[in-house]
């Protein structure tokens, strides 16, 4: 996350390729894969969901968890598997090596636009 970069804002390198992101703070932008070997360079990502409301998507979705009474999108597990990759990418950055994850969550259930737009009106 670098600010004085005109690039993208978060670059990940694997072992199978390259992933940059725009800033995932303005919920805009192109993501960008390139595939070791691939003819093409980069590709698109296509966006699978859109979201133009801004900060808070995660404490909307809290609220409604909580009224529904069912478990928040952004819950322990995903928090814990977050943190857990985390560390393994600055392990892997300082030691030169490639880390297991010791973690892994379930994949949360995609957030219903109709849900969040009424939510986000009231």
């Amino acid at each position: 996350d670098v600010r004085a970069n005109q690039g993208p804002e978060i670059e990940i390198y694997g072992t199978d390729g390259t992933l940059t992101m725009p800033d995932p703070n303005n919920f805009d932008g192109e993501v960008r894969l390139h595939q070791h070997g691939a003819k093409e360079p980069w590709t698109v990502v296509a966006p699978t969901h859109r979201y133009a409301g801004g900060r808070g998507l995660g404490v909307v979705d809290m609220v409604q968890a909580i009224a529904e009474r069912r478990e928040h999108r952004a819950n322990g597990d995903l928090a814990f598997h977050a943190l857990d990759i985390m560390q393994a990418i600055h392990e892997a950055a300082a030691t030169g090596i490639r880390i297991e994850l010791s973690t892994t969550c379930a994949r949360p259930a995609a957030m219903p636009a109709e849900g969040l737009i009424a939510a986000a009106k009231a």
